[in-house]
């Protein structure tokens, strides 16, 4: 079949392929009868079973697609091919990885280096553990590689690595937003303490740190909330926060210049409308610098207000647990992005020649040197390593 589709120029998917999507385009190759959600997000997946549940899953997670491959065990069309093609795909923002093992590392290296030097590249590994690498290997007919390794690789290649899928979305949904964090510091405002202390917890589990507010800050929010405010960060604007309480606050924290990053959490009550302060706070942020995240709590009744940030490219969320991940992965990301375009240092030794030394020797003796020892010094200021006689019968072996 490869010999015939090779003589008529075409290429080939799989074997075990499930297909692909284009939906800008209307075009399900797939046997998956269904329409998927337009949008920006590209994926690929090693697995059908990951592939076809994520199609289901999707329209009811605010996501939609530029692209969906399942390439099956890529006897010609392969994974670094389809990232090229993503890399330059205008639909395509940001690209989502479901991976098992490669049969090239070296081509899926370079190939997820230059699409991840132009949008965000997100990967989940499965097969991590020799039992589940083993299963991998037989199923997905790729070569499983040491774990460790992979994910340095992946680090220097300028890729996200997260552990589970719905990680790999919540990564998604905080790299929409072009604000990137320059440092880890996060404040945590809040309309009520408990959404605080969980946030916090797990800022302190992934190595978050809680930004220190200034005086001047402090000092901006005793003027503008009520005195039993918390007083610190995390900032509690208390349980019948208005909007324009709410966004005072906000706006005081991310101009602090110790955040790097600020998280409004929402805990929908009587006395405030979830949907009119996401308005409140969307208005504001086309004049941030730094990212914001965002957690309206509850379902019924937020979820016209999750709607409103995502139609607004700001992270949102419905737990404050997932939002301090993400705001963790954009802290990861970011650091890839400088590992990415680092440029590894040189494997020689190589000193610049101390011409001024060089030349004061031979001002000082002549061309000639009058012993040993001014001659090694002289050879020296070239950077060439010069031993004495009595150094090289040392070395030599008995």
């Amino acid at each position: 079949m490869q010999e015939a589709a090779k003589r008529a120029n075409i290429r080939v998917l799989g074997p075990k392929a499930l297909g692909y999507v284009l939906p800008h385009k209307g075009l399900n190759t797939t046997p998956i009868a269904k329409t998927v959600p337009v949008g920006n997000l590209a994926f690929i997946s090693q697995s059908s079973a990951i592939c076809s549940g994520i199609l289901d899953w999707s329209p009811n997670n605010e996501f939609g697609y530029s692209a969906i491959f399942c390439p099956g065990e890529g006897s010609d069309l392969e994974i670094p091919e389809i990232l090229d093609y993503l890399a330059a795909d205008p639909h395509t923002e940001s690209i989502l990885l479901y991976l098992e093992g490669l049969h090239d590392a070296r081509r899926f290296l370079s190939a997820a280096r230059a699409a991840a030097s132009v949008k965000p590249v997100i990967a989940v590994k499965a097969g991590n553990y020799s039992m589940s690498a083993r299963i991998a290997e037989s199923h997905s007919k790729t070569r499983v590689d040491r774990d460790d390794a992979f994910d340095a690789a992946l680090r220097r290649a300028g890729v996200l690595r997260v552990r589970t899928i719905g990680d790999m979305f919540s990564a998604a949904r905080a790299l929409t937003t072009p604000r990137m964090p320059k440092g880890n510091r996060l404040a945590i405002m809040s309309n009520g303490g408990g959404p605080a202390v969980m946030a916090a917890d797990t800022a302190a589990e992934l190595g978050i740190e809680l930004g220190e507010l200034t005086p001047h800050t402090r000092e901006l929010l005793n003027e503008r909330l009520p005195p039993a405010w918390s007083g610190g960060n995390p900032v509690d604007v208390l349980f019948d926060g208005s909007p324009e309480r709410f966004v005072a606050a906000l706006t005081t924290c991310i101009d602090d210049p110790d955040v790097d990053a600020v998280l409004a959490i929402l805990s929908p009550n009587t006395l405030v409308a979830p949907s009119e302060l996401a308005r409140s706070v969307t208005t504001i942020t086309r004049q941030m610098t730094k990212p914001l995240l965002t957690c309206w709590m509850g379902e019924s009744e937020a979820r016209e207000g999750r709607a409103i940030f995502a139609q607004a490219r700001i992270p949102t969320f419905r737990t404050p647990e997932n939002a301090v991940v993400a705001f963790a992965f954009m802290v990861n990301w970011v650091r890839n992005q400088k590992l990415l375009k680092e440029t590894p240092p040189a494997l020689t030794s190589y000193q610049e020649p101390l011409t001024q030394v060089a030349s004061s020797i031979v001002a000082g003796g002549g061309r000639k040197p009058s012993d040993p020892e001014s001659a090694r010094s002289q050879v020296g200021t070239g950077g060439i390593p010069c031993s004495g006689i009595s150094d090289l019968r040392r070395e030599q072996p008995e």
